[in-house]
C-alpha cells in the first residue's frame, strides 16, 4: 500500500507493470486533487483472480470515494463479480477497465463530469443545509419569542405557580410565589417542594408524588390547603394541582392563591353576620319590649279611660249629691219659712251646711292634687311629732267609728316620733287614710295606727280589717280617681285620697305603699325619713318595704 502526497492511501497491485503502474499513480493523484476520495485502488489483471483477491482485499473497510481499476481487456464479468459487490459497499463511484493510454483519457473525461455533478450536488446541499439551517433558526427564535412571552406571563400572574418533576423537585417558581413564601427561585429551585408544605401534609404530598411518578400519571384536583413561608409561618392557599407529560416524564403544575385577605373577609363577614343577628336579637327584643310597653301604654289608657270614665260618674254623684241636699234643703226653707217652726229650719239650714262642706271637700281634693301635681304646693317644713298628728286625724274620726262601732286606736311608741315635716299636709295624709280605713271597715271592727323606728327613718301603718285590696291593684290603688275593685261600688268616693297621700310623701322624700294583711284587712303603710332635707336622690314613692 502507498500513499500520496497528502498523505491518503493509494492500493497498488505489486504485479503491474511500471508503465501501467505510473500511469494509475498519475490518475490516482489526479482523482485524489479533483474528487478528495479517500482511497484509490489501482491493480491490472493478468488473466487470473489473483488481482481481484488483491483488489477485494484493498477496498475492504475504506471509505472510499472514488475507485480506479486498471483491468485487462479479457477480465471476464465473472472475475469482477466480488469486486464488484465490495466496491458498491465502500461506496466507489465509479469502475472502470483501463487498457490504454485512451482509456486513461477517457477516464478523465470521466472524472471531469463526475467532478462537475458532484459540485453541482455539493451546490444543491449546501443550499438545502443553508435552508435547514435558517429554518432552524426562524424555529428557534419563533420558539425563544413564544418562550419569552409564556416565560412572561408565568412571572407576572397574579397566582404563584410552580412547576416540579416526577420527585417532587421544583423546576420553575415564579415572581408571585417568590413573594407569597418568601424564598427565591435560585434558591428554592431543585429543592423539594415539600419545604413549603406543613409538616403533617407532607407525608401526604410525598405519596402524592410517588403516585405521580407511578402508572397513575395525571392528576387534577383543586383545594384549600395551608403553605409554610420561609419564616415558618402559615399562609392560607387555594391550590390547583395538575400533571401533564413532558417528554415522556409527568411534570406537576401547582398554581397557589393567597386567600389570607379572603379568609379575613369571610371572618369579617361571619363576624358581622353574628352582629348582625345579635343585632336582630337585640332590636327583636326591643321591638317586643316596645310592643309590651305599648301593650302596658294601651292597658294604662284603657284604665286610664275606664278611671275618667269612673271618675266623672263618682264626681258627678259626689257632685250631685251635696248640691241636691243643699237645692232640696233651701227650696225647703223658702216654702216654709212663714210656717214652720224655728227647730225645724234650723235642721234644714245645717243639713245645707253639711252638704256645703262635703262638696267643698271634693272641690279642695281636686285643687290639692292639680296643685300637688303642678309642683305649685308649698311645703312649710318644721319639726312636727307624727303620732300627735296621729291622734288628731283619730280624734276626728271619733264620730264616725262611734257610728260603726269601730275601735280607732293609735299606737303608744317607746320612741321619740319627731320629724321634719309639714304638719298640715301630713295631717292630711292621715286624714285620708282613717277615712279609707274606717270606710272599708266592718262594724264592730278596728282600726289601728302603727309606727315602727329605722336607723334614720320612721315608719307609720294605717290598718284595718276589711275586704283587703287585691294583689293586682297593690300600687294602682295610688293612681287618680282608681279604687279598689272589691270596694268601688259599695263605698262611693273619688279616687283621689291615695294620690293625694303620694305626692305628699314623695314631697317629704318618702315612700308610701299598700299590703295585705295575714289575719285579713289592708295596711297602707308609709315612711318617711327623720329630716328629709338630708336625703338625696330620687324616691320610688310605691315600692313596698324590703
Amino acid at each position: 500500500m502507498v500513499a500520496d502526497a497528502f498523505g491518503r492511501p493509494v492500493a497498488v497491485d505489486a504485479s503491474q507493470s511500471d508503465h501501467h503502474a505510473e500511469q494509475a499513480k498519475s490518475f490516482a493523484a489526479e482523482a485524489i486533487e479533483r474528487l478528495g476520495s479517500a482511497a484509490i485502488v489501482c491493480w491490472c489483471h493478468d488473466g487470473d483472480r489473483r488481482s481481484t483477491a488483491f483488489a477485494v482485499r484493498a477496498c475492504a473497510g475504506q471509505e472510499t470515494g472514488i475507485l480506479c481499476g486498471l483491468l485487462a481487456a479479457e477480465t471476464s464479468p465473472e472475475a469482477l463479480a466480488p469486486l464488484q459487490a465490495t466496491l458498491e459497499a465502500c461506496g466507489a463511484l465509479a469502475l472502470l477497465a483501463i487498457g490504454s493510454a485512451k482509456t486513461v483519457k477517457q477516464l478523465r473525461v470521466r472524472v471531469a463530469h463526475l467532478k462537475a455533478q458532484q459540485e453541482t450536488l455539493a451546490d444543491s446541499y449546501e443550499k438545502a443545509v443553508a435552508a435547514t439551517i435558517e429554518e432552524h433558526q426562524q424555529r428557534l427564535s419563533e420558539q425563544k419569542a413564544h418562550f419569552s412571552r409564556m416565560s412572561a406571563v408565568m412571572q407576572t400572574a397574579a397566582d404563584a405557580i410552580i412547576t416540579a418533576d416526577e420527585h417532587g423537585r421544583i423546576e420553575m417558581f415564579n415572581r408571585t410565589a417568590e413573594k407569597i413564601f418568601g424564598y427565591s427561585a435560585q434558591e428554592i429551585i431543585g429543592q423539594p417542594v415539600w419545604l413549603i408544605i406543613p409538616p403533617a401534609a407532607q407525608e401526604q404530598h410525598q405519596q402524592f408524588f410517588g403516585e405521580v411518578s407511578g402508572p397513575r400519571r395525571q392528576f387534577d384536583f383543586i383545594r384549600e390547603v395551608s403553605g409554610v413561608r420561609k419564616d415558618g409561618t402559615l399562609v392560607p392557599l387555594l391550590l390547583s394541582v395538575s400533571t401533564v407529560e413532558v417528554d415522556e416524564r409527568p411534570l406537576a403544575t401547582i398554581i397557589a392563591r393567597d386567600i389570607t385577605e379572603q379568609k379575613r373577609r369571610e371572618e369579617e363577614l361571619a363576624r358581622y353576620r353574628a352582629h348582625l343577628e345579635e343585632l336582630v336579637a337585640e332590636r327583636t327584643a326591643e321591638l317586643q319590649r316596645a310592643n309590651q310597653s305599648l301593650t302596658e301604654m294601651c292597658h294604662a289608657a284603657e284604665q286610664a279611660n275606664e278611671a275618667k270614665t269612673r271618675f266623672l260618674a263618682n264626681m258627678s254623684h259626689e257632685l250631685r249629691t251635696p248640691l241636691h241636699g243643699i237645692l232640696s234643703f233651701a227650696a225647703f226653707g223658702v216654702k216654709e219659712s212663714l210656717t214652720a217652726s224655728p227647730e225645724r229650719l234650723r235642721s234644714y239650714f245645717e243639713k245645707i251646711d253639711r252638704c256645703g262642706k262635703s262638696l267643698l271637700a271634693l272641690i279642695n281634693d281636686l285643687l290639692d292634687l292639680a296643685k300637688l301635681e303642678s309642683g305649685k304646693a308649698t311645703y312649710d317644713f318644721a319639726s312636727t311629732d307624727l303620732r300627735m298628728l296621729a291622734l288628731s286625724a283619730a280624734d276626728e274620726q271619733s264620730s264616725r267609728c262611734a257610728e260603726k262601732g269601730i275601735r280607732l286606736l293609735v299606737a303608744k311608741c317607746p320612741f321619740d316620733t319627731k320629724i321634719v315635716g309639714d304638719a298640715m299636709k301630713l295631717l292630711q295624709v292621715f286624714r285620708n287614710l282613717l277615712d279609707n280605713a274606717i270606710k272599708f271597715s266592718p262594724q264592730g271592727s278596728t282600726v289601728e295606727v302603727l309606727f315602727q323606728q329605722k336607723t334614720d327613718k320612721i315608719q307609720a301603718a294605717v290598718c284595718d280589717q276589711g275586704v283587703g285590696i287585691p294583689e293586682n291593684e297593690l300600687e294602682a290603688i295610688f293612681d287618680k280617681f282608681v279604687q279598689s275593685s272589691k270596694t268601688r261600688t259599695s263605698t262611693g268616693g273619688t279616687g283621689l285620697g291615695l294620690a293625694i297621700c303620694r305626692e305628699i310623701v314623695t314631697a317629704h322624700r318618702g315612700r308610701i305603699w299598700a299590703e295585705n294583711r295575714p289575719g285579713g284587712g289592708a295596711a297602707v303603710c308609709f315612711e318617711l325619713p327623720f329630716d328629709p332635707r338630708s336625703t338625696d336622690g330620687p324616691v320610688d314613692h310605691t315600692a313596698r318595704p324590703a
